[in-house]
């Protein structure tokens, strides 16, 4: 009992003896450590007020000023420390205005992050901040060889995306259009630099550690996975697959189940493994981990699928990606997943199935036209897939699917035209959708393209689309004469689809006669509006069109500003049945897919110089069918208002010298000064294009449009052939 008393004693005095020395001692010495500076300035700052510096320094010249040097060195060396301390303290609240009004608090960790090593910097190197900022500073962390560094460089990356992305965001909201155009040049900025920075041959490597991001069974979290997508789905339009050609199986990986996403992260996961084995994914689920919260997990795994398609849909726009793809076991199959289960119809998925399903149909039509044998290779393999032409096919003829994902179906049926329907089917579906005015006008457009493309590849086509309800050619007709500026491409495929016609439908039936009586019974009236048009009134109802504000919305399919692909793109919202109700689903749709302007006169003239050749008769008196004009006269003065150098012009003015060649095979009575002023007119037209005429030769057969400008003949013989043609009815 005294042993254990005494022990106790002996305790309580060291712990006291202790305390002692740490107060004496320590605690001085600590405060000294911490606040020298400041106590130093402090007793420089009393010194130099009472400038007593003992008797000495009456008899000691130099004293005095070594003394206030000595104390006004100690004063400079206290302020920098305050400066320091207090800018220290300014830190968080720099890093807030950077950061804005977002309350996410590891933005704000990766801003002080960033100030904070570059503070580091420029204490060492003085020239450390130069042509330095927070995508620079985070290509270089993901660079280095330090998993942790390259982490916190992909973090640092999605960030600053993400902060400059949200302040174009915050500027919409506010109408505030020079923010809006700012920030717009700042993010073009910004990505430039990203793919200076990244894509370039010399930063390889980097782009290689953000692909490595994307490997489920790498070295990295959920978390870095999916902000590396984010950042791959920024720099997708520039990647070559070449150069890695492994990483398309980790993208592949990003269309996976939620089952597969919501396995937790690698540490666990190889644990797992070495105890489970095969059946480690069962373990994993009834497993606690950090950040498995499901409705966070849910949100973004539909992240990462959309980011995933987005990423293959921007790759599959070249053609060497294309060929890796194709050779790529299990991704077609992956894509095609929202189209062969139809989760537009099949599943209640909402927003996120339609943009699904939206996105799956994006890179199928991609695919599919690819050329040469890797399109070849996607088109059997679609074709074969029964419930993804039926999903496309019920999509199609769905009045409530959105239009983007019809015309997206529409242009994957169309590709698999061989393929997926009969040769009477698909011409039919063609003309009903290109005929149903009730149809959006794109569905219409697209429809037309394909049924004139199908008209010129196989001139048997014209006897199906005669039979298609009854009277496919009146159809045709009524849209060709429909006097529409919305409807100008309608009527441009229209008018190209019955000169096909006129030219390939020769089977002498019944079908024929009715198809010759409707087209001579048209032309004039086709003509007429040509030649008779009122371009003033015209111009000036164009210049009263009113067009609707449109909001911009850069966001791109993952929902999220961080997965911006520099698009332009307006958010539609289409109403979609849903247990008896309406639903809207928003939906992403681009801007850039409007048809560019095409120029009306030229097929509808090509249409009459067809029709005059083909049907009409030379004992026919062609003058006598446009009325009180002179038919000379307007074709001089149409001659007249396009005699200028361009492309379309000059398909104009040979088309006009064929329907004078024409005229003149025909009966009529034309005034001899009209047929006079039409030649010269023809003449200045010949002299003013012949140096186009002859460059476009040089077009290219791949340009669309180049096929239908490159010339057969030119315009100088065509020229001398009407002349020649007029002077033979020119009475002396």
């Amino acid at each position: 009992m005294l042993l254990d008393l005494a022990s106790f004693l002996v305790a309580s005095v060291s712990v006291v003896v202790q305390t002692l020395v740490l107060a004496i001692l320590i605690c001085p010495l600590a405060a000294t450590y911490m606040f020298g500076l400041l106590i130093s300035a402090g007793i420089s700052i009393w010194r130099l007020v009472k400038h007593d510096y003992g008797s000495n320094s009456v008899t000691e010249a130099n004293l005095k000023p070594a003394m206030d040097t000595l104390y006004f060195l100690a004063l400079l060396q206290g302020a920098l420390f305050c400066y320091r301390f207090f800018f220290g303290l300014t830190k968080k609240g720099l890093a807030k205005v950077v950061v804005g009004k977002c309350n996410d608090n590891e933005e704000l960790e990766i801003v002080l992050l960033y100030l904070g090593e570059t503070r580091v910097g420029c204490e060492k190197d003085p020239l450390f901040e130069r042509e330095r900022n927070l995508i620079t500073h985070a290509v270089d962390l993901i660079g280095s060889k330090s998993h942790d560094d390259c982490v916190s460089g992909v973090k640092m990356l999605y960030t600053a995306i993400g902060l400059r992305e949200r302040g174009l965001k915050d500027a919409r909201v506010k109408r505030n259009n020079e923010v809006c155009h700012n920030q717009w040049k700042e993010i073009i900025g910004q990505h430039m630099m990203m793919k200076n920075l990244i894509i370039s041959a010399s930063s390889s490597f980097v782009l290689q550690k953000l692909l490595q991001t994307l490997d489920p069974r790498g070295a990295f979290d959920r978390k870095t996975r999916n902000q590396g997508a984010m950042i791959l789905a920024q720099l997708a339009l520039d990647i070559q697959l070449e150069q890695f050609p492994w990483a398309i199986q980790y993208i592949c990986t990003l269309i996976g189940s939620f089952e597969e996403y919501r396995l937790i992260e690698p540490y666990h996961r190889n644990r797992l493994l070495r105890k489970y084995e095969q059946n480690w994914d069962r373990q994993a689920s009834r497993l606690p981990s950090p950040g498995n919260n499901a409705s966070s997990l849910r949100e973004d795994y539909e992240k990462l699928v959309l980011t995933g398609l987005c990423i293959l849909r921007k790759l599959a726009t070249h053609e060497k990606n294309c060929r890796i793809m194709r050779k790529t076991q299990g991704l077609l199959p992956r894509i095609m997943a929202p189209v062969t289960s139809d989760m537009t119809h099949a599943f209640d998925g909402g927003a996120w199935s339609a943009r699904a399903v939206q996105e799956s149909l994006q890179v199928m039509l991609l695919l599919v036209a690819a050329p040469g044998k890797t399109g070849a290779k996607f088109r059997r393999e679609i074709s074969s897939n029964k419930e993804a032409i039926s999903t496309m096919e019920r999509i199609l003829n769905c009045p409530c699917c959105h239009i983007d994902l019809q015309k997206r179906a529409m242009g994957i049926l169309i590709h698999l035209y061989m393929d997926t329907m009969s040769r009477r089917t698909y011409p039919k579906m063609l003309v009903d959708n290109f005929t149903d005015d009730t149809k959006d006008r794109s569905i219409r457009k697209l429809a037309g393209e394909a049924l004139a493309k199908l008209c010129i590849q196989d001139g048997s086509i014209s006897s199906i689309i005669l039979q298609v309800n009854g009277d496919g050619v009146g159809s045709l007709i009524k849209i060709l004469l429909l006097d529409d500026a919305e409807n100008k491409t309608c009527r441009i495929r229209a008018a190209q689809i019955l000169e096909q016609m006129c030219i390939h439908h020769t089977q002498r039936d019944e079908s024929l006669s009715k198809l010759k009586k409707d087209m001579i019974d048209t032309m004039p009236k086709v003509l007429s509006q040509i030649l008779c048009e009122d371009k003033t009134h015209a111009l000036t109802e164009a210049a009263h069109v009113e067009f609707p504000e449109k909001e911009v919305d850069i966001e791109n399919q993952c929902d999220n500003p961080q997965d911006n692909a520099l698009e332009e793109t307006s958010s539609i919202r289409p109403q979609n049945k849903k247990h008896g109700g309406r639903v809207e689903v928003e939906m992403v749709v681009d801007e850039l897919d409007n048809d560019e302007e095409e120029e009306l006169h030229a097929p509808l003239l090509s249409l009459c110089v067809t029709i005059c050749n083909t049907f009409i008769s030379a004992d026919q008196d062609l003058s006598s069918q446009f009325g009180a004009f002179s038919l000379p006269k307007k074709v001089k003065e149409m001659v007249a208002e396009n005699n200028v150098p361009t492309a379309p012009c000059l398909r104009l003015m040979k088309l006009a010298c064929k329907m004078v060649i024409s005229m003149m095979k025909h009966r009529g009575s034309y005034k001899k000064e009209d047929l006079e002023s039409l030649k010269e007119a023809l003449s200045s037209a010949s002299e003013g294009m012949s140096f186009l005429d002859i460059s476009m030769v040089f077009a290219s057969e791949d340009d669309g449009a180049a096929k239908t400008m490159k010339p057969v003949r030119s315009l100088g013989s065509l020229v001398k052939e009407a002349k020649e043609s007029v002077a033979k009815r020119v009475t002396p």
